[in-house]
């Protein structure tokens, strides 16, 4: 039987009640007894609601900062830390000046970025490593994104821009990212290469949030590792680049067997577009909670070499806030991606 906490107004009458039993069995409004009662009613619900919080703290699954991150040492796990952005920024200017590494270029929201070499321009540009002083995925560029030098240098003009990214940014895991890896560690106990132990290890890497494993996919064993990065943004921003992939591939290396040959899929984003026949009410709200529903479903159902069903679209476009009926044109089956094929939301018609 569950213990049920009684709340403020229960305890002060069980309280009045007691000062009462000590008296004439009244304890009025305007009496010093009163007072007295709500004081104490008040300290218990306070030393019910923190015992409460203290229960919680005893589970991983409904702990919270510092008390979950020390059940996560307990069982060995450790938290991702941010990761800074890394890339390389043109510059242009009087061919012969120096760039020096250290120099510091700003982007027009305030993110700082910082040379890591040398450069002298030659040919008009010249191209420099930088990387962004801050971690975190806020400080994530694309190609072309306009910088500025922070403090002028004679030779070199003002504006310049960032060439490519050479390793995206990435947040400091948070308590709900992390339940997911431990809850996969109690649940799959690592085996020493076994199944499941692939998808911890692709997890551990910063930036990874979701990852499936294939075991003998590229011939005798060998097993195959798919992931995502969904906190680089939506769409087919979440697919890893060369370089991602290259961290992974070189922890699951580290980590696995030396008898298991590892290697990391190179997936390619594929839209689901949705075409529906009729929509009621047909809206815009309408028509951005379906897109969002089916996101959502996405992210939870989707993977590579899986199948998303038509049932399962419907039921999503169903869920979605504001929609009353529908009638889907599009897909017409249930819709399946390869190993390399990763699918994400596409266009609602």
């Amino acid at each position: 039987m569950a213990f049920s906490i009684p709340t403020f107004k229960q305890i002060l009458a069980r309280v009045r009640a007691d000062f009462g039993g000590f008296s004439d069995g009244i304890t009025p409004v305007e009496s010093v007894e009163y007072v007295l009662a709500n004081i104490q009613a008040r300290l218990a619900k306070g030393l019910y609601g923190y015992l409460t919080y203290i229960l919680r703290q005893a589970f991983y699954d409904t702990a919270e900062d510092s008390y979950f991150w020390h059940w996560f040492s307990v069982f060995g796990l450790s938290q991702k830390q941010a990761v800074a952005w890394v890339g390389t920024v043109t510059f242009t200017g009087v061919d012969g000046t120096l760039i020096p590494s250290g120099t510091v270029v700003q982007r027009a929201d305030g993110q700082l970025y910082d040379t890591s070499a040398n450069g002298t321009i030659a040919s008009g540009t010249v191209t420099i490593s930088v990387l962004a002083e801050v971690a975190g995925s806020a400080g994530d560029n694309a190609n072309a994104q306009p910088l500025a030098l922070a403090t002028p240098i004679v030779g070199v003009d003002s504006d310049c821009v960032v060439a490519a990214t050479t390793t995206s940014g990435g947040d400091v895991e948070t308590v709900d990212q992390a339940k997911i890896r431990l809850a996969l560690q109690l649940q799959q106990p690592p085996s020493g290469g076994g199944p499941g132990d692939y998808v911890r290890w692709a997890l551990a890497v910063p930036g990874v949030t979701r990852a499936w494993e294939y075991a003998n996919l590229a011939g005798p064993n060998t097993v195959s590792v798919a992931c995502v990065r969904d906190g680089d943004g939506t769409g087919s921003a979440i697919i890893p680049d060369s370089g991602e992939r290259s961290a992974v591939a070189t922890y699951l290396a580290a980590h696995a067997p030396i008898t298991v040959v590892t290697d990391v899929i190179a997936l390619t984003a594929v839209p689901l577009d949705i075409t529906l026949a009729s929509l009621t009410p047909d809206n815009s709200d309408v028509r951005a909670a379906i897109v969002a529903s089916v996101t959502d479903l996405l992210v939870r159902e989707g993977a590579p070499g899986g199948t998303i069903l038509l049932s399962q679209i419907n039921e999503a476009i169903s869920e979605a806030t504001g929609e009353v009926d529908h009638v889907m044109s599009a897909p017409a089956a249930n819709v399946t991606y390869t190993t390399a094929q990763m699918p994400i939301m596409g266009v609602l018609t």
